[in-house]
């Protein structure tokens, strides 16, 4: 399988981050098409911090390769149930990783996230929100 070039990673963040909102920081293990000039200027051009790990030294990145070994073991499982890995993996993005943490997805977001078709807490319903921020405009 061939790695994705810069642009297309460019192109691809752009799109999600259009949508999610954009980091102030991006933490990446220096890989080629990560470390290039052009994303570089990337970065450079849109405000936003890098932050690098080692490559070849994946221990010095431990938050990263416990979230990569958790997806991994969790799609394997899904896959070989036959069932849907996108509706676990959505669950374990809204799960604090550490006890006394937020969610990943909660502070992404900043704010917890609804799962349709799987069990999710009722929000608080506060109908001055709207009223306030009309007024607080």
């Amino acid at each position: 399988m061939l790695s994705p070039t810069s642009a297309t990673i460019i192109s691809k963040l752009t799109d999600f981050w259009n949508y999610t909102g954009w980091p102030v920081v991006f933490c990446s293990d220096g890989e080629k098409n990560l470390d290039s000039a052009e994303f570089s200027q990337f970065l450079a051009d849109n405000n936003i911090t890098r932050r690098k790990s080692s490559a070849r030294y994946p221990q010095s990145n431990g938050a990263a390769e416990r979230a990569v070994r958790s997806f991994k073991t969790m799609y394997e499982k899904k896959e070989h149930e036959g069932s849907p890995w996108e509706e676990a993996w959505a669950l374990w993005r809204d799960t604090p990783q550490e006890p006394g943490q937020l969610s990943p997805a909660r502070l992404w977001f900043g704010r917890p996230v609804r799962h349709p078709r799987l069990f999710s807490p009722p929000m608080p319903s506060n109908p001055d929100t709207v009223e306030e921020a009309k007024e607080n405009f």
